[in-house]
C-alpha cells in the first residue's frame, strides 16, 4: 500500500488530494483542507507576543478580527520577494509563512489517511519563475514535504479530467483563481498532452473583491460627506471588508442581491450596502473582458480560433462568476464549455494523479542559438526529455569583434516565441573560445553559462528561461533513467 499526494498551493486556498493505492489499483481517495468539503483557505495569523501561529480558517475568521495576530493572506503572491517581519522577536521571511501552510496541510492529510506526507507532486501557475519554484521548495522542505516535482496548475486540471474528455484533440484549459489567470492551449494525441501555447496574467479574483471594496468605500464616502477611501482603512478593516466582498461575489453566481455589511467601518459608521447582479456585472467588466481577451490570444498563438478549438474546460474559483460564463456562452457554443464541477478541488486531484501515475515530460519545441550564418543550432531538440543532464558545447570568435551576441531562441525564424540576444565580451586573443554549458532542471527552467578560457575563473554569463513549451505522458510509467 501506497499513498501518494498531490499539492495546490493556491493565492486563495491551498488542498491536498490523497490516493491510496494497493498494487496496480486504487483503494481510495481523499480531498483534504480545512475539512474534506472546503479547501484550507491561504490565511497565516502570528500572535505579535507569543508567536502563536493560527492558520486556515481560524486566522481568516475570527482571530483577524483580534489586534494581537500579525495576518497573512495570499502569501504566494510575494513568495518570490525579499521581505522579512519581525514578529515576536522572531524573523518572518514569506518562505517561513509559507511552510506554515504546507504544515497545516501535512497534519490535515497524514490524520486523514494515516500515512505519512514526506514528499508530494506541487502545481504552479505557468511561468512561475524558478526563483518562486525554489522558494516554495524551501518553504514545503521546512514542513518536512519534499516536492518531488513542479507541474502548471492547468495541466493538472485537465489530468484531473482527462478520463472523460478523450474525444478531444484541442483543448484550451482557462484557470481563473485567486491570484493569476493561465490559460493554456492544448492538443492530445495517443495519450500525450502538447502544449501549444500559454499565456498568463496577474489580474484574478483578488483584484475583483479590491474593486469591489474600493467602490463601496467610494459609495459610503460620497453618503457620508467624509472623504476617506479603502487604503484610508487599518489593515484590519481592509481585511475584513475584503473577505466580506470575496463573499458576496461568490453568492452572485446564484442570487440577484446580497447585502455587504459591516458595523464600524474604522469609525465611519455602520455600512450596509446592496449589491445587484447587473450592477456587479457592470462593475467588473473590465476584468471580465480581460480575461476572455487572454483566452483569445492564447487560441491565436497555437494557430486556432472559437472553430477549431473542440473543447474550453474552465477552472479555478473565479471562473464560476456569472459575468464570465455569459460572455464565454456569447462566443462559444455551450457544448464546448465545461465549467467547474469541484472548482477547489480539481487541480489537486490532477496532481495527485501525476504523482500516482507519473509520465514524462519532453520539450514540444526546441531551445538554441541562432549562428552568425542564421542558421539555427538546436542545444536540447524536440522530443528530448526533461529534466535533463548538463551539456557543453564550444564556439569561436570571430577576429576584430568587441563581444559575442548569443541569440536564444525556441525554433526557427518562422516558429519562434521568443528571441533573445545575450552579449559576452571578448578578449581578443586569436585563441579565445567560448563555451556554452546548459541544463533544464527539474523545476523546468533551462539554465545557460557562458564562461570564456581566456577570461578569469569569475568571468561568465548566467541565463535562465521558465517558460519552456513541454508535451507530457498521461498514464505513462516512470523512467527509470532519463535520456539525455
Amino acid at each position: 500500500m501506497a499513498t501518494y499526494f498531490g499539492i495546490d498551493f493556491g493565492t486563495t486556498n491551498c488542498a491536498v488530494h490523497a490516493i491510496t493505492a494497493i498494487g496496480d489499483g486504487i483503494d481510495d481517495e481523499f480531498d483534504i483542507g480545512e475539512t474534506d468539503r472546503r479547501p484550507l483557505p491561504s490565511f497565516v495569523a502570528i500572535h505579535k507576543e507569543t508567536g502563536e501561529v493560527v492558520t486556515g480558517l481560524d486566522a481568516k475568521g475570527s482571530i483577524a478580527e483580534e489586534d494581537e495576530y500579525e495576518i497573512f493572506s495570499s502569501i504566494k503572491t510575494v513568495i518570490g520577494e525579499e521581505r522579512e517581519w519581525i514578529i515576536a522577536g522572531k524573523s518572518w521571511t514569506p518562505v517561513d509563512i509559507a511552510a506554515e501552510l504546507f504544515k497545516a496541510l501535512k497534519r490535515k492529510a497524514e490524520n486523514s489517511t494515516h500515512d505519512i506526507m514526506d514528499e508530494a507532486v506541487v502545481a504552479v501557475p505557468v511561468g512561475f519563475s524558478s526563483r518562486k519554484k525554489n522558494n516554495i521548495r524551501k518553504a514545503a522542505l521546512k514542513a518536512g514535504i519534499k516536492v518531488i516535482m513542479f507541474v502548471s496548475e492547468p495541466t493538472s486540471a485537465y489530468c484531473s479530467r482527462a478520463s472523460e474528455m478523450r474525444k478531444y484533440h484541442n483543448v484550451a484549459v482557462f484557470d481563473w483563481g485567486g491570484g493569476t489567470l493561465d490559460v493554456v492551449v492544448l492538443r492530445i494525441t495517443d495519450n500525450i498532452v502538447h502544449e501549444l501555447s500559454s499565456v498568463g496574467i496577474t489580474m484574478a479574483g483578488n483584484d475583483i473583491d479590491r474593486h469591489l471594496a474600493e467602490r463601496i468605500c467610494m459609495n459610503v464616502s460620497t453618503r457620508s460627506g467624509e472623504d476617506f477611501a479603502l487604503e484610508d482603512l487599518s489593515p484590519r478593516v481592509q481585511l475584513r471588508l475584503l473577505q466580506k466582498c470575496e463573499q458576496a461575489k461568490c453568492d452572485l453566481a446564484d442570487e440577484d442581491i446580497v447585502t455587504i455589511m459591516d458595523a464600524n467601518l474604522d469609525g465611519h459608521g455602520m455600512m450596509m450596502e446592496k449589491i445587484d447582479y447587473p450592477y456587479f456585472s457592470l462593475l467588473i467588466e473590465n476584468e471580465v473582458d480581460q480575461a476572455v481577451d487572454c483566452l483569445m490570444r492564447a487560441l491565436s498563438d497555437a494557430g486556432m480560433n472559437r472553430e477549431s478549438i473542440d473543447c474550453i474546460l474552465c477552472e479555478g474559483g473565479s471562473s464560476r462568476l456569472r459575468p464570465l460564463q455569459e460572455k464565454l456562452l456569447k462566443l462559444f457554443d455551450r457544448k464546448k464549455l465545461i465549467f467547474p464541477r469541484k472548482a477547489m478541488w480539481d487541480i489537486a486531484t490532477g496532481v495527485a494523479q501525476i504523482c500516482y501515475k507519473p509520465g514524462c515530460y519532453t520539450l514540444n519545441k526546441p531551445i538554441g542559438l541562432t549562428l552568425s550564418n542564421n542558421k539555427f543550432y538546436p542545444l536540447f531538440k524536440i522530443g528530448q526529455r526533461v529534466p535533463t543532464e548538463e551539456k557543453t558545447v564550444t564556439f569561436g570568435v570571430i577576429d576584430g569583434s568587441d563581444d559575442a551576441r548569443f541569440i536564444i531562441t525556441d525554433g526557427d525564424e518562422n516558429s519562434q516565441t521568443f528571441s533573445e540576444i545575450f552579449p559576452v565580451k571578448v578578449r581578443k586573443f586569436s585563441d579565445e573560445a567560448l563555451k556554452v554549458s546548459c541544463y533544464i532542471d527539474a523545476d523546468m527552467v533551462f539554465r545557460m553559462k557562458i564562461e570564456s578560457n581566456r577570461a578569469p575563473d569569475d568571468f561568465f554569463r548566467v541565463w535562465t528561461y521558465s517558460n519552456l513549451k513541454v508535451s507530457y505522458e498521461i498514464d505513462a510509467p516512470a523512467p527509470e533513467q532519463n535520456e539525455r
